[in-house]
């Protein structure tokens, strides 16, 4: 039997990172005992503490030995790799289990570990409000490029309006969830407001229902009734009625989507009800994440045709979105560019042309859940050249602000404040100093393995570098990762599987925390230099043809 020590609340609300122990051993989820038992000598034999006479490094040797073989013990016990497969590391120390018997199901670990964990997440739960809120300015800059100058002395910046939208949510159970939410507005020196009381209901694992009650100079009942049909349908009831009136409309929609291929799904939606349309699209993407759609409404009181391209800027978190409607309300055109700041921070510029009703831009800042939005107006009802072209130079120059002066600016604020309260035993620089110690645990064995490679003609590293590869940032958040790279070189062969951060391989840690890192190799095999540059949850299988460098591809036509 196993018995389970720690506190609850030590796992769930603090502390270090969980160590990825498939990820530490460079292992597959679904790796033999035999695969497993390669693994652990192979790991064995670097970490020996006999290997090493200096005390420093011996003592760090039989840390990382006894971490080794505790990694070994789990995953060699089908009961503990069960648990640890089913709920992580913390489901092997968390408390509450009582006494957990051998012979479990892996469906019985998961209810038991659900169980404990439920009183813990009531609690979270009631705390959470989920806020959203958006601030929207209307402004006019349309004289400015009026045709008639002498209107330009007027005012060039004319605010017309601003909105503002906020709702949060009051958890009752895990079922049902009331929300309440405000909407402000005023535009032309008129002001309207609305006050929104809705409870989300989760009848079961297919059917929700929504009750709506709304404030907005007289009282709107409604009821929505949601329900997946078959797995291919989503249909939706919705009916409403002023209280004075009773007076109640229907409206019905009925969303399908289905797979047609690889990297193509279709989806068709159908309103009945206060707005009839039909709405079908073909939605395309690639594995860069880049999306392409096209689709065609129709309806009353419009009808379009529509088309948009989504493109998206690797791992610096930045896409580019342009798209074209072309319908009875007119000919929308629009370009925008979303370039983010942080995890939880972008910034984006759109420019449209909507003809007839003329040419405008906004300036939309996300933060979290809160939203704070710019709309301007270059031109209304007319369409001269010098808005245009204002138009599209201002996204050429946001985009070229943001990405070489604001991000790179705020990085550089970020990473001043946080070194002035770091302290010196901070969880960077206590990685930092047992990344030192391992790889010089690790430099022994790896410069035996790059000889014998090299005496062989097969797979040498030369350099391995892991983490945020830009120009504007300290050279310490790159950090060389040349011993362990080679460390995991087998018959000229490396292999590192994907789906999780790089920084858990053994020998690795995270140099820039909340940014998107990435592993460059520059290799040798049968004596061409190769290299190649892999996002950090890819994974790395060499040597390959395609990355041979430049200049031995050069030689190699010639």
């Amino acid at each position: 039997m196993l018995i389970l020590m720690e506190s609850r609340s030590s796992t769930m609300e603090g502390g270090d990172a969980e160590v990825d122990y498939y990820t530490f051993m460079n292992i597959r989820k679904d790796a033999t005992t035999e695969e497993i038992g390669q693994a652990f000598r192979r790991l064995s034999l670097i970490y020996h503490p006999d290997r090493h006479t200096d005390p420093v490094l011996r003592a760090r040797s039989q840390e990382l030995f006894d971490k080794v073989r505790k990694i070994y013990e789990v995953l060699m016990d089908p009961h503990r790799r069960e648990i640890y497969d089913a709920v992580g590391e913390k489901g092997l120390e968390l408390t509450g289990w009582e006494v957990v018997e051998r012979g479990r199901t892996r469906e019985e670990i998961v209810a038991e570990f659900v169980r404990i964990q439920r009183l813990y997440e009531m609690d979270q739960m009631h705390e959470s409000t989920n806020p959203k809120g958006s601030f929207t300015l209307h402004a006019s800059l349309s004289q400015l490029f009026d045709k008639n100058m002498a209107n330009v002395f007027d005012g060039v910046f004319n605010l017309n309006g601003m909105t503002l939208v906020q709702s949060v949510q009051i958890p009752v159970n895990s079922a049902h969830c009331f929300v309440l939410a405000g909407k402000l507005q005023a535009y032309n020196g008129v002001g309207d407001g609305l006050l929104s009381l809705k409870l989300r209901s989760k009848l079961n694992a297919k059917t929700h229902s929504e009750v709506m009650l709304n404030f907005n100079g007289g009282m709107v009942l409604g009821v929505k009734l949601s329900r997946i049909l078959l797995d291919l349908f989503v249909v939706s009831v919705t009916v409403s009625t002023p209280t004075r009136a009773l007076v109640p409309s229907c409206d019905l929609s009925i969303d399908f989507s289905r797979p047609l291929s690889a990297k193509c799904i279709g989806h068709i939606s159908v309103k009945f009800g206060t707005q009839c349309s039909v709405t079908t699209s073909l939605n395309f993407s690639t594995l860069k994440k880049n999306s392409f759609m096209i689709g065609c409404l129709v309806g009353l009181p419009t009808s379009m045709l529509m088309a948009s391209y989504v493109h998206h800027f690797g791992c610096s978190g930045s896409n580019l979105q342009t798209s074209v409607k072309v319908g009875t309300m007119g000919v929308i055109a629009d370009y925008s560019y979303e370039g983010q700041i942080t995890q939880f921070s972008s910034l984006q510029y759109m420019f449209q042309i909507y003809y007839p009703l003329g040419i405008f831009s906004r300036v939309r800042l996300k933060r979290g859940k809160q939203v704070y939005e710019t709309n301007i107006s270059l031109a209304e009802h007319d369409f001269p050249v010098k808005a245009v072209l204002a138009g599209l130079l201002v996204s050429v120059f946001c985009r070229g602000m943001f990405n070489y002066c604001l991000k790179p600016l705020f990085y550089k604020i970020k990473d001043y404040i946080t070194e002035e309260i770091d302290h010196p035993e901070s969880t960077y620089n206590r990685q930092k100093r047992e990344y030192e110690l391992n790889v010089a645990v690790m430099s022994q064995e790896a410069k035996r393995l790059q000889t014998m490679e090299a005496q062989r003609y097969g797979l040498v590293i030369t350099t391995a570098l892991y983490g945020t590869f830009d120009s504007n940032l300290t050279p310490d958040k790159v950090i060389d990762v040349t011993y362990p790279v080679q460390l995991l070189v087998r018959d000229s062969k490396l292999i590192i599987f994907g789906g999780q951060s790089k920084s858990a391989l053994n020998g690795f840690f995270d140099p820039h925390p909340g940014r998107r890192k990435k592993l460059k190799i520059d290799y040798t095999f049968r004596g061409i230099p190769h290299q190649y540059v892999f996002d950090d949850e890819d994974p790395v299988v060499m040597p390959k043809r395609a990355h041979l460098s430049t200049l031995a591809s050069q030689r190699n036509r010639s």
